[in-house]
């Protein structure tokens, strides 16, 4: 079968680039830099793909069930979701090469997966990466229903600080 395309374009509409997906891909994201593409594909044995916008082939990134959340500042790595042995885990990959680095949290009920279920999607809280790539914003769940503990961590450290009481 003939692959998807997806046209890069320019704000103005000019067009950069013509990039091939895969049957069932799913574009996530651009790089800073605008010359990759993240993509996913569910149900894949190889689920994250980075894919030159310039062309070429897509690279495996993680080969195993996960979800991309954002790029680092540089575009050098890709923050990403997954689950081992039965738990969800952050996770930063390089995107030429190198290994996965965990992103431990202090809390076990930090967010990501299914944690605040019962918030609706729109408002449910994925971690975000710092403008500088060295600090991590996440949500744990509150004291009280429907309510969350906004946290930092620094990235190299793994120290984590409370930034609210509860929202």
């Amino acid at each position: 079968p003939e692959a998807r395309r997806v046209a890069v374009t320019t704000l103005e509409g000019k067009g950069l680039a013509l990039v091939a997906l895969e049957e069932g891909m799913r574009v996530r994201g651009f790089s800073s830099d605008g010359r990759t593409l993240l993509a996913e594909i569910h149900g894949s044995a190889e689920p994250l793909r980075v894919l030159p916008v310039a062309g070429g082939p897509p690279r495996t990134l993680q080969r195993t069930n996960s979800s991309p959340l954002s790029w680092t500042p540089d575009g050098s790595r890709v923050l990403f979701e997954t689950a081992l042995d039965g738990k969800e885990r952050l996770f930063l990959k390089g995107v030429s090469s190198g290994p996965m680095t965990e992103l431990r949290l202090p809390e076990a009920q930090a967010h990501f997966g299914q944690a605040f279920m019962h918030f609706p999607a729109e408002h449910q809280p994925d971690p975000v990466l710092s403008a500088d790539g060295r600090h991590l914003l996440y949500a744990v769940e509150g004291n009280a229903p429907d309510t969350a503990i906004l946290k930092i961590l620094e990235v190299e450290t793994g120290h984590a600080a409370t930034l609210t009481a509860s929202y």
